[in-house]
């Protein structure tokens, strides 16, 4: 696909625009201040703000904010992950300038309602009970806690006592990081990138958010341990397994070579995990394997459910699939590079997906990193996919039974 890209600053801002052929447009503003940079006492306040600016500002309400979108057929979201919150729309073209004003106007002038901020606790609180109905997501998440040191190893959402804590006191601390040298903006579409840098500007101005006092991030401690962990719970019907170990982050050298690691352990029908344990051994519906990366960080998990009665062995075949990478064909490895160049091509059809790891990269030093995937991943030698493999040797579980 035909594009070019821009990046501009403005007050301190990141705006990065990729112009290309969408029928839409997708803006995406991301703020720096995730939930890495929390305490363990107001653990999920990230997260809570996220909600929170969906809830109104001093010129709409939360209704006025989603129908203004969605009635131009537009989608509007936001997410919240360990080293950025975002807030992002996918818009038509024609209304690109409307996009920008919702998204401007939300991260400058929320109302933070306190009657608001007390029913939107009650929201959180039952996506955290969500979360912690939902075997294969909560499993996942503690294996990020046998892997870090609490707070950073803490769930994003918060929890029961957290999140019952937050005030609006506790809400404008954090907000106050939404200041202009703290966000980026990423547009990916049909639009030429110096119209969407000054529609941006302006739009910045218009919402006084270039009058915001600057803040600085201080640097999260981010500590690395191997625990194992094993709960028990009186109403599951299948055991599930939580399998980690750590891996180099989105802001090292070293970053690609997990991707083929964890490609070839559990990435599809044809992974080792899902050929071994659900082909050959019937011993789970589900195996797979995930890569997590952001700045500063980086683990695989693997996940399986299965019967009570087969966890043990599904425990010891997962761990020796895990420590088999060593041994993996050159054919494995020049076929995992493919399937990795592909799955990018894929995912850069969607415009959100693009803005989205735009900003992540950016975060983890460079958005350019971005369009150099390809690249990257064929410059991986076979010999350092094996050599990092003979590495891995602390692998944490957790079992949910």
């Amino acid at each position: 696909m035909d594009y070019h890209y821009e990046k501009f600053e403005f007050g301190g801002a990141k705006i990065i625009c990729e112009e290309r052929k969408y029928p839409l447009i997708s803006i995406l503003v991301a703020s720096k201040y995730g939930s890495a940079f929390e305490s363990e006492r107001d653990k999920g306040i990230a997260h809570f703000i996220e909600h929170m600016l969906f809830k109104g500002t001093e010129k709409r309400t939360s209704f006025d904010i989603s129908s203004s979108i969605e009635k131009v057929g537009g989608e509007l979201n936001g997410f919240t992950l360990d080293f950025l919150t975002a807030y992002h729309v996918t818009i038509p073209k024609k209304h690109f300038e409307l996009g920008c004003e919702i998204l401007c106007d939300m991260i400058s002038n929320p109302k933070f309602d306190e009657r608001e901020l007390e029913k939107e606790k009650n929201v959180v609180l039952e996506e955290y009970k969500r979360q912690k109905d939902t075997p294969n997501v909560y499993v996942i998440r503690k294996v990020k806690e046998a892997l870090y040191k609490k707070p950073f190893s803490l769930p994003r959402v918060g929890n029961e006592k957290t999140i019952k804590s937050f005030n609006k006191i506790k809400v404008l601390s954090g907000f106050s990081f939404y200041s202009l040298n703290n966000l980026i903006f990423c547009v990916v579409g049909s639009i030429d990138p110096n119209e969407a840098y000054e529609i941006i500007v302006r739009k910045i101005k218009e919402n006084n958010l270039d009058k915001k006092k600057r803040k600085t991030l201080k640097s999260p401690f981010i500590i690395k341990e191997n625990r194992n962990f094993v709960e028990k719970r009186r109403d599951l019907a299948q055991a599930h397994l939580g399998i980690g170990f750590h891996v180099p982050s989105a802001d090292s050298k070293e970053r690609y070579v997990p991707e083929i690691i964890n490609c070839i352990l559990g990435e599809g029908m044809s992974s080792k995990l899902f050929q071994e344990i659900r082909e050959k051994r019937a011993l789970a519906y589900t195996a797979h394997s995930h890569l997590h990366q952001e700045k500063g960080y980086g683990f695989i998990s693997a996940y399986v459910g299965t019967s009570k009665e087969k966890l043990k062995e599904a425990k010891e075949a997962s761990i020796q699939e895990i420590k088999k990478l060593r041994n993996i064909t050159k054919k494995e490895f020049e076929e995992a590079q493919e399937n990795l160049i592909g799955g990018y091509v894929l995912d850069g059809e969607e415009a959100i997906n693009v803005a989205t790891n735009l900003a992540v990269e950016e975060i983890a030093g460079n958005f350019e990193e971005y369009y150099r995937y390809e690249e990257k991943i064929k410059e991986i030698k076979y010999e350092e996919v094996i050599n990092y493999a003979k590495k891995i040797n602390k692998i944490s579980t957790v079992v949910l039974v």
